[in-house]
């Protein structure tokens, strides 16, 4: 079956309405001829001869089936069938990219299952089909790509495949890869855990220009066991450092060295700006204080350029504020902007005894116990992202959705609400909340940990109440249709080519 990606391309046939216009109005004038007495009459009014009609047919042809190939390779045709799999032996499925890296650990084992008469598909959406050999022609490739998640393409595989068909997967066994809630799937499976060959990534995750003129490089390294990052203070000289500094449309970049690496992310921009964090304080002047300390020792210890304001006065604060964090329980007065927000809620307190941690990518807590004491429950949490959360599954901090920055604090930075002020994570949670925002260290780096194979595997229950859906497989159609187009429109050439010299001809 015909399907179309882009549909509202179709109006593009009305277009065929041009050529078919063209051709029918060829008006043909006739000749006027004197002859014999009419020779020497005196003129008259004349009357034109016109006909209309549709002239050179296989010309006309050709334009509209041009026409017709542009308007179909816009919406991005492909053909789509069903795959019945009640003759199927079994699958071996690969991650693409990743054949030949499978193939050299599991060579017999897949040698065998293909001529047994296994079938060959890719591990991604859809788990297209493809001749092995082809396959392997493949070069293998490292992507920065955030691949689906192998949890959440055995959950799709459940629903096409019979349970009793054999699955054979080869993967490795990267952590990345494992994301989400453990799937329940009634699946014949057979996993098969390779070793990458890629022990371990070193990358550039940032740059800044620090307040005593020199650059701070952040470089990222992940290997089997772990990932962390290391700061490295360099001169605008980089004379025998590994790294260099090039401009580019007014831009500074560092990147590294020839041949110090060859990480996939080897070039980053400077931020050479200044942060702006504006602390407005109302009736929270302790908690102002704390916040300010945190800031300042942000700025020690990164040597970040970072400029902090401090005031209970609304004139006070800046029009072209980074960060503005409104200690108050008042509402935000309209007019007053800032790039990113975190205000205070206002609500019924609620006196608890809990822990506070945050949640995984959004900040790291120490393995000391951050108590929390009392907090502000939240009503809506269908419009919020939960960014820290205590140990009751409530939010202690979470980040609106549909406006650009804003954070909303459920808590309150005083010791009477928790001890997260008086806590060593604070300025490392305030430095993540920062900068990470800025998206300047949220780079899909090439997370090399690995994580034990028997943590990997689903749960397998039989007859697991879960519908199962016909395999769909698409056939991309564009390059076969380029090709067809090409030659349409060299075959056009050359008949009109060959028509215009008959006519100047005679």
């Amino acid at each position: 079956m015909l399907q179309f990606l882009q549909t509202i391309w179709l109006w593009g046939l009305a277009g065929l309405a041009v050529p078919i216009f063209i051709h029918l109005w060829n008006v043909k004038t006739g000749r006027t001829l004197k002859v014999g007495s009419t020779a020497f009459l005196s003129e008259s009014a004349r009357s034109h001869a016109r006909s209309f009609k549709l002239s050179e047919w296989l010309l006309l042809l050709l334009r509209c089936l041009l026409i017709i190939l542009i308007v179909l390779l816009l919406t991005r045709p492909y053909w789509q069938q069903q795959v019945n799999t009640a003759n199927e032996k079994g699958w071996i499925l690969i991650e693409e990219g990743k054949v030949n890296e499978a193939y050299k650990t599991y060579k017999s084992s897949i040698d065998s299952l293909l001529k047994v008469g296994y079938s060959f598909h890719y591990l991604n959406t859809g788990f297209k089909q493809d001749a092995f050999e082809d396959a392997l022609k493949i070069k293998d490739v490292k992507s920065q790509e955030v691949q689906p998640s192998y949890w959440a393409l055995l959950k799709d595989l459940h629903q096409v495949v019979p349970a009793s068909l054999p699955v054979y997967l080869f993967t490795g066994n990267r952590l990345n890869s494992i994301r989400g809630k453990r799937p329940a799937v009634d699946l014949n499976l057979h996993w098969k855990i390779y070793n990458t060959t890629d022990t371990g990534s070193k990358w550039l995750q940032a740059a800044y220009e620090t307040s005593t003129d020199s650059i701070c490089v952040v470089t990222g390294n992940s290997n089997a066991d772990g990932t962390f990052f290391t700061n490295e203070f360099i001169g605008k000289q980089t004379a025998g450092s590994p790294f260099k500094l090039s401009r580019s449309a007014g831009k500074l970049f560092v990147e590294f060295n020839e041949g110090s690496t060859d990480s996939l992310i080897a070039k980053v921009e400077v931020d050479t700006t200044t942060m702006v964090v504006c602390i407005y304080q109302n009736k929270f002047a302790q908690d102002a204080n704390y916040v300010s300390a945190a800031m300042a020792a942000i700025k020690e210890y990164s040597r970040r350029k970072l400029e902090i304001i401090v005031t209970d006065k609304k004139e006070n604060i800046l029009a072209n504020t980074d960060w503005l964090f409104w200690l108050s329980e008042e509402e935000l007065l309209p007019g007053i902007k800032s790039k990113y927000l975190l205000k205070y809620k206002k609500g019924q307190i609620q006196k608890q005894y809990s822990t506070i941690r945050a949640i995984e990518n959004t900040g790291t807590f120490a393995s000391e116990n951050i108590t929390s004491l009392q907090i502000i429950p939240a009503k809506n949490l269908d419009t919020e992202v939960v960014i820290w959360k205590d140990s009751f599954e409530q939010p202690v901090l979470s980040k609106a959705v549909n406006k650009l920055a804003e954070y909303h604090f459920y808590s309150r930075f005083s010791p009477q609400w928790s001890n997260l002020v008086w806590s060593d994570q604070f300025p490392h949670l305030m430095y993540a909340l920062l900068y990470d925002s800025e998206a300047k260290l949220q780079v899909e780096y090439p997370d090399s940990r690995l994580i034990d194979p028997q943590q990997m595997l689903p749960t397998i229950v039989k007859g697991a109440a879960l519908s199962k859906q016909e395999l769909i497989n698409k056939v991309e159609l564009e390059k076969g249709l380029w090709i067809i187009a090409f030659l349409l429109f060299l075959t056009e050439r050359i008949i009109a080519h060959k028509n215009k010299n008959k006519q100047l001809n005679g």
